[in-house]
This record gives C-alpha cells, sequence and structure tokens, in this order.
C-alpha cells in the first residue's frame, strides 16, 4: 500500500473521529445548570482537535497526489518528444 493512501485513511479516520465527538458533545454533555453555568466535557477539545487535524491531513494528501499526478502526467503544453 502506498504512503499517501496509508495517510489518507489517517486523515479520513481523524476527521470522522472529529465528527463523532462533536455530534456526542452536542447531544449528551453539553448543558446550563440553574446557576447559568455551561457544563462541557473533553469531547469538544478533542472533537475540534481532530476533525481539524484530519482535514489538514486529508488536505496535505490530496495536495501531495495532485502534484505527484501532474509531474508524472504532463499536461499538453509540454513538447519534451
Amino acid at each position: 500500500m502506498k504512503k499517501s493512501t496509508v495517510w489518507l485513511y489517517i486523515g479520513l479516520a481523524l476527521w470522522l473521529l472529529g465528527g463523532v465527538l462533536l455530534v456526542l458533545e452536542h447531544h449528551f454533555y453539553q448543558y446550563v445548570d440553574v446557576n447559568g453555568v455551561l457544563h462541557e466535557s473533553l469531547f469538544l477539545p478533542l472533537g475540534v482537535l481532530s476533525f481539524v487535524l484530519g482535514g489538514s491531513v486529508l488536505s496535505v494528501t490530496l495536495l501531495y497526489r495532485l502534484l505527484s499526478n501532474l509531474k508524472t502526467h504532463p499536461g499538453p503544453s509540454d513538447t519534451s518528444c
């Protein structure tokens, strides 16, 4: 398996984990008590961190794949025959 494919799966897993953690935070752990204090768990920062990290890994991996694809398959303007 290619390195970029492994990084793609890691990015997708982190992105999915972040989304699940944010949904769990929203549905179960976020509430305001009678004194007006907002109570949150660690799901919010962990969800945001993994969502952002997964998006970054996906962006870098897809950019790497795009650039390596352009290097191996030059466009029609290449006249090096």
